[in-house]
């Protein structure tokens, strides 16, 4: 079974909304050589629900959970990525069976945010996907922040197959909303958003950021 070891898992635009000063953990580990120390309970400092999600996670086996992480300039120090994700996965996150295709031609090494919302939006009969599926994934011992595919009978991976897959269905919109999260911010994949794409997903998003206002008043 073919893996690809380390934290490559964080390297996605989507897990590093921090700021132009935090580099991905991947890019900073190759170019300082420093392993990071990111713990459950660093992160429950930033997000409390990771103590929540963490027990959860160990309960379906693995020693260690890895939250997202990224290398901070200012600092100087590894510091955790802040999780939109997070308060659905624990409210509605659960293990994830079936056999895995896995996907290798034209897949970005340590990019599975990124492989998935391209595949996604790329719409090709042969990858058959009918959602995206965001959470985590065991490697070996560890539990790492993964994004995957949704096949109506099986999983669609993208960095190679993994012992267990916990995370939420994102299907529809909300799978349109993950993908443009993901690539918005690199020119390099804005021909894959056409204008009747864009429209609909910002108008989505301001509407759900507006209900969240109101709510919180």
């Amino acid at each position: 079974m073919a893996k690809q070891r380390g934290d490559e898992d964080n390297s996605s635009t989507q897990w590093k909304q921090m700021g132009t000063n935090i580099m991905s953990a991947q890019e900073s580990v190759g170019q300082l050589n420093i392993n990071p120390v990111i713990t459950v309970e660093s992160a429950i400092k930033e997000q409390p629900g990771y103590g929540i999600l963490g027990a959860r996670l160990l309960d379906h086996g693995g020693t260690r959970v890895a939250p997202p992480f990224g290398w901070n300039n200012d600092l100087r120090r590894y510091v955790t990525v802040f999780d939109s994700y997070l308060p659905d996965l624990v409210d509605h996150g659960n293990l994830m069976a079936g056999p895995v295709v896995c996907r290798s031609r034209g897949m970005v090494p340590c990019d599975c945010h990124g492989n998935i919302a391209r595949l996604w939006l790329q719409k090709r009969k042969r990858d058959a996907l009918i959602g995206i599926a965001t959470g985590y994934c065991l490697d070996g011992d560890v539990w790492r922040r993964h994004s995957w595919g949704i096949r109506k009978h099986s999983l669609l991976e993208s960095l190679g197959e993994r012992e267990k897959y916990f995370g939420i269905r994102l299907e529809g919109v909300d799978a349109d909303i993950f993908a443009f999260k993901v690539l918005g911010e690199e020119q390099t994949y804005w021909p894959l958003f056409n204008a009747e794409f864009a429209i609909k997903v910002r108008a989505e998003l301001e509407r759900r950021i507006a209900i969240e206002a109101g709510s919180s008043m």
